[in-house]
């Protein structure tokens, strides 16, 4: 179960630097944005915890 959790985590992580590397947002159904100037809501890059 432990590993499963550790493979779960890096995915994530995976997926959010890919979206942040070509600057695209994930939204759900429920998230509203105005397009008004305002800064994106773009996670920041996580570390995986293989990098030091």
């Amino acid at each position: 179960m432990i590993k499963l959790k550790y493979v779960l985590s890096q995915l994530t992580i995976g997926l959010l630097n890919r979206f942040h590397g070509v600057a695209a947002e994930i939204l759900s159904l429920h998230y509203r944005s105005d397009r008004d100037g305002n800064e994106t809501a773009i996670a920041r890059v996580a570390a995986s915890g293989n990098e030091a």
